[in-house]
């Protein structure tokens, strides 16, 4: 099949374009605008464009965006970052795109699937034409000239057809599970912000009774708001759209799910009816404030040595700053470490559970270590004294964002948020009996998040190990197709 596959240099099929450079102050109205960002970290284009643009019919005009459209970083401070592309499968009526990215059209020379184009484009065999030819002075750079030597591979139109649907419906299931876990962390953190911010359980019990109503109408008062965050956990638990069937009945609820209205009564029972001022603001009474360190031991991570080579292998997730960007939990990391390298530093050691928070130059990024791990000397980890712990400590340690960055900053260019200081910060601390409620709640949430990162990270390793042999022709789509059924069956992803 690989002999029906033709080379073409890029430039004798796609028209080049520069996008946009526009001033701050013309941004945030006008007409869509697709962004940098959006084309480094997509295949495709979104199907929506939410970022916008003052722009006029001219700049619309020629930096329009279009069914078949390749979208490529042209320039960025890192080579990583360049020759990313993503690919328009719709027009985008009056949109147009970024500075610093490059359009190729196609010129109608041969037939190209669009969906194709993003998977080549994606592919490493590209990614690695560019990189060779870029150039680094300040910026890594890639011009109209340099695009000049990179070729494209092109079989007929039925076989790219053929190898976009294998890839794209593995895309398509793997970009299913993302949005899934969206909505899992939504529901997740609003029923956190419901309990341990806004306080609305106790607020509601101290309504009801400034209203003249008895201990058992709050007590009421504190399930209604807390049945619409249970009732969204078992949802999520049994497969429903978030929001169904909530409205707060629990006379329908103690007939028809007695235990689970025993479980909601309890739940609401835990918390207090009145306030009481801390050193952190009103906060519900019987609660505490208590530093970080009294929900578990701190620990600051450490880089073995590189000298020593044994001490790298792959028995040991060790735990980066990129590792942690965009993930709530840290099942991917670049490096591992041997059993050596982990022993040489027992004590820095974490276990399965404990919460990450990056506190040197990119403050602020959290992860939950999935299994016994290290981490390098940028991140101050939390070992939870109790296993539900982690829910709470995952939420309350993003929530401080700000406050981090703030205690960070001491003056310096860079960020650093040392170890002691990091253990001092004042967090609230609800009652123990609150926190294993919250634990048992948020399980169902967290749990199906981290099944869902896990299976998407099988299925694109499906999708990249496919990917160069179909753009090779070496398999074809049908026997990828039947390659996937045997593993997908196996594996029951």
């Amino acid at each position: 099949m690989s002999s029906e596959w033709r080379e073409y240099s890029l430039l004798d099929i796609y028209d080049v374009t520069n996008g946009l450079n526009k001033g701050r102050k013309e941004f945030g109205f006008g007409y869509p605008f697709l962004t940098f960002k959006e084309v480094f970290y997509n295949y495709f284009v979104p199907e929506e464009l939410t970022s916008l643009a003052n722009t006029n019919t001219k700049e619309r005009h020629k930096c329009s965006v279009r069914t078949g459209d390749v979208f490529i970083t042209r320039t960025s401070e890192t080579f990583d970052e360049l020759g990313m592309s993503c690919v328009a499968t719709k027009d985008y009526p009056d949109a147009s795109f970024n500075g610093f990215c490059k359009r190729l059209r196609p010129n109608g020379s041969v037939e190209i699937d669009a969906r194709y184009s993003a998977f080549f484009f994606n592919s490493p065999g590209f990614r690695q034409q560019v990189l060779s030819l870029a150039n680094m002075s300040t910026r890594a750079s890639l011009n109209n000239d340099m695009l000049k030597s990179l070729t494209v591979k092109l079989p007929p139109l039925d076989v790219q057809q053929g190898i976009a649907k294998v890839l794209a419906d593995l895309h398509d299931k793997i970009q299913l599970n993302h949005h899934l876990n969206q909505t899992l962390e939504e529901i997740a953190q609003a029923i956190f912000k419901s309990w341990f911010v806004d306080f609305e359980p106790v607020k509601a019990k101290i309504a009801a009774l400034d209203a003249g109503g008895s201990e058992e109408d709050a007590l009421l008062a504190a399930m209604q708001v807390i049945t619409g965050d249970a009732q969204e956990c078992a949802n999520a638990k049994e497969g429903s759209a978030p929001g169904a069937a909530t409205g707060g009945k629990l006379a329908r609820l103690q007939a028809e799910q007695p235990e689970q209205y025993a479980e909601l009564r309890a739940t609401a029972e835990l918390f207090p009816s009145a306030m009481q001022h801390s050193e952190l603001g009103e906060i519900p009474e019987g609660w505490s404030v208590a530093p970080i360190s009294d929900f578990g031991k701190v620990v600051c991570g450490k880089t073995p040595s590189k000298q020593k080579p044994e001490f790298y292998g792959s028995d040991i997730p060790f735990i980066k700053i990129p590792d942690m960007h965009g993930n709530m939990f840290a099942t991917k990391t670049g490096d591992h470490l041997s059993s050596k390298g982990a022993a040489s530093q027992s004590k820095k050691a974490i276990s399965k559970g404990s919460i990450c928070v990056s506190c040197i130059a990119t403050v602020g990024q959290v992860v939950i270590a999935t299994e016994e791990s290290h981490t390098n000397q940028q991140i101050n980890s939390i070992v939870p004294l109790e296993e539900y712990y982690t829910p709470y400590l995952y939420f309350r340690m993003g929530s401080l964002y700000k406050d981090l960055h703030d205690l960070a900053s001491g003056g310096s260019a860079t960020l650093n948020l040392n170890t002691g200081s990091f253990s001092r910060i004042q967090i609230l601390m609800p009652s123990e009996e609150l926190l294993d409620s919250y634990g048992k709640y948020s399980s169902v949430l967290l749990g199906g998040i981290l099944n869902n990162v896990k299976e998407a990270q099988t299925l694109g390793t499906l999708r990249d190990n496919l990917l160069p042999k179909l753009l090779s022709g070496a398999l074809s789509a049908s026997e990828a197709e039947s390659e996937l059924a045997e593993i997908e069956e196996a594996a029951n992803v």
